[in-house]
């Protein structure tokens, strides 16, 4: 069964499972990631987004991410793999997820599987910090969030970097939220937000949708 951990400085969550738990997710995201074109659309944009975590999935099932012992009775264990995500990236996954499910023929145990995922995402946020989860469950699946916007590949890439770049600690936590609002509209920020990628695009004399974000700060879990 898929568990999880808020990371120790709270940058993001740890997820848990052993093999078969972690191979049935990889293929739940690809199957809801559609066709693997990166087109320049939302569509597009949600199936780069559903990749990256399908990457470090299958990376933490072939053993090269996080491993540990777990005793399921007395005398019976098993070894758990597991990888770190990122809240913000974590959050724009799970709308992706959501989203496209609604328009994607599943079965009750993708649902399943879902709601676990889901579920665990809750329980990590209010073990790191129960305060500055209250708002973030609100983004938690398709709610708060609008991940139909064409640019909405880069708007998961300039939040995450903006994040990032902020003091680890739990301030930045609860600041998810603002950032996250910055993706709509009605934020005083959104125009902040848009200004950022455009300028990104400038300096690197290409189209928005050309844009490639290599280059991270270094991350402290």
């Amino acid at each position: 069964m898929l568990t999880a951990t808020p990371t120790k400085r709270g940058t993001g969550i740890s997820i848990w499972g052993d093999d078969e738990d972690l191979r049935a997710l990889y293929q739940l995201v690809h199957t809801l990631a559609g066709d693997s074109e990166y087109t320049n659309d939302s569509k597009g944009g949600r199936v780069q987004i559903l990749h990256c975590f399908a990457y470090e999935i299958r990376h933490a099932y072939q053993e090269s991410r996080l491993t540990k012992p777990v005793t399921i009775t007395e005398g019976v264990h098993q070894t758990d793999f597991g990888f770190n995500f990122s809240w913000i990236d974590l959050l724009f996954t799970l709308n992706c997820l959501r989203f496209n499910a609604a328009y994607t023929p599943t079965e009750p145990d993708d649902q399943t599987t879902l709601d676990r995922l889901e579920q665990i995402t809750r329980q990590a946020l209010q073990e790191f910090d129960t305060k500055g989860a209250q708002e973030i469950e609100r983004f938690v699946g398709p709610h708060l969030l609008n991940v139909n916007h064409p640019w909405i590949w880069q708007f998961n890439q300039q939040l995450e970097i903006d994040y990032m770049e902020m003091n680890v600690n739990k301030t930045r936590f609860r600041n998810i939220p603002n950032l996250l609002r910055r993706t709509e509209k009605w934020s005083p920020l959104h125009s902040f937000l848009i200004g950022n990628i455009k300028a990104t695009a400038k300096e690197l004399n290409c189209d928005v949708y050309e844009i490639e974000y290599l280059e991270y700060p270094n991350i402290k879990w």
